[in-house]
């Protein structure tokens, strides 16, 4: 097991240095010379003693804690979703260069949440997709800098957030789908609340526009794969009914893609088929999909970033940050004459 001593032997610099640069005491420490121990720590695999719990320096723990919420088919399933994969990844590596490290937790279970953030001894928290109750119950309990992703709060209390403008990829989705000359469109979620709340609400917005009833066109399905291929069967006259389905999320639209294969179906031939998020299943799918694009890495970087600025005690710009969304357009929508 490698030591600070061998880290400032490996690096060139002093181990008092090393251990300035892992507890944070950067202010007489130059830039470049920071990269390069953290560099030697990253490619060393190197763990100090204080992000296994021994002991915290007082300049705190320079650990983020991160609690994600389970919301497509248990913990297991949800490690495999794109959109999971991604918004980790970019929350890891950017908290890895603001000088931390990541303690991660995913959690189904509400008071599992709030027990393991009152319990880790972090110097900040980000949530991911938890109710907004959760977080102001963890806020007002454990008193240290929060950030959260993807929440949506209705009142005036709140934790300092991330998302993206869900509304108008709806929205915007639901017109373009229309300049395809679909006037029969409908909207695949599983769920009515948070995202898929405001994603609904612009896929309403610009059918009202249209002056096209929206009462019958917005279909819930389980976050279990197996029911929701149940609701499909079930649902299949009234899917058929639409030239175009407009899915909450990419891996959703994926799927549905090879459920209709399956069914001799054709897409965009038969159904034109779109999606939301904008991740590597998009791009893969064959025909690619034509989605709604996030920058989900943008997201987590701004989640760090907003946290590392309350952990400094500094004041934020703004709390309730919705990054912008675009329409990308690929083969399996197809224009009606």
């Amino acid at each position: 097991m490698l030591r600070i001593k061998d880290i400032a032997e490996i690096a060139g610099v002093s181990p008092t240095t090393v251990s300035n640069v892992i507890h944070g005491n950067t202010k007489k420490v130059s830039k470049d010379t920071i990269e390069k121990i953290n560099r030697v720590i990253k490619e060393n695999n190197f763990v100090p003693n204080s992000v296994s719990g021994k002991y915290a320096s007082e300049n705190g723990t320079r650990i983020i804690g991160v609690i994600m919420n389970s919301t497509r088919d248990g913990n297991k399933e949800m490690l495999s979703d794109p959109f999971a994969c991604e918004i980790i990844g970019s929350i890891e590596s950017e908290i890895f260069k603001a000088g931390y490290y990541m303690l991660f937790h995913m959690s189904e279970d509400t008071g599992e949440s709030i027990e393991l953030a009152c319990k880790w001894q972090v110097d900040g928290l980000i949530t991911i997709g938890l109710p907004p109750e959760d977080n102001i119950i963890i806020k007002n309990k454990i008193m240290i800098p929060m950030v959260s992703v993807d929440t949506y709060y209705s009142g005036t209390e709140r934790v300092a957030n991330v998302g993206v403008d869900d509304y108008s990829g709806g929205y915007q989705m639901t017109k373009y789908l229309m300049s395809m000359g679909h006037k029969s469109i409908m909207f695949v979620t599983d769920s009515t609340s948070g995202y898929s709340m405001d994603r609904i609400e612009g896929f309403k917005q610009a059918l009202k526009e249209e002056k096209i009833d929206s009462s019958d066109k917005v279909l819930i399905v389980s976050r279990d794969s197996k029911e929701r291929m149940k609701t499909y069967d079930k649902e299949m006259n009234n899917i058929l009914a639409n030239t175009a389905i407009f899915f909450s999320a990419d891996i959703y639209a994926f799927e549905a893609i090879r459920y209709f294969k399956d069914l001799g179906l054709r897409v965009p031939e038969d159904i034109s088929v779109a999606g939301f998020d904008d991740n590597y299943l998009a791009k893969m799918s064959r025909p690619r999909i034509t989605t709604v694009c996030q920058d989900i890495r943008k997201k987590g970087s701004f989640a760090v970033n907003m946290l590392d600025t309350l952990i400094r005690g500094e004041t934020l710009r703004f709390d309730n940050l919705r990054l912008p969304v675009e329409i990308v357009k690929r083969e399996s929508v197809r224009e009606i004459l």
